[in-house]
């Protein structure tokens, strides 16, 4: 079972690796329910967001690495993809239909 904590730079920093054979360890934020932070064993630390669109499908949708994206910039996109997913919204397909947008430059 993964640990839940409330998240803050420190103890976010402080977090212990896990050993190259356990893979990733995930933590949740008890602030935010959704909000997670994997570590790496290679000491990667990424905030994501695993929420469930229409009691269905599963998502999730990464928001940063850890320290450049804040613990309250996780918390304020976290808070925004969730507002999405309880409106039925699934935002994984919003990434995907924006990015299948050809840009200015390749059109030319």
């Amino acid at each position: 079972m993964a640990a839940r904590f409330s998240f803050s730079q420190t103890s976010i920093s402080s977090l212990p690796l896990p050993k190259p054979e356990e893979g990733r360890a995930t933590y949740h934020d008890v602030k935010t329910p959704g909000l997670q932070i994997r570590v790496s064993s290679a000491g990667a630390k990424v905030f994501l967001v695993h929420r469930r669109v229409r009691r269905s499908k599963l998502v999730r949708v990464t928001l940063g690495p850890f320290p450049a994206v804040s613990v309250e910039l996780a918390r304020l996109r976290a808070l925004e993809l969730i507002a999405k997913t309880v409106q039925g919204i699934d935002p994984t397909a919003e990434l995907k239909e924006a990015q299948s947008v050809p840009s200015f430059g390749s059109v030319f």
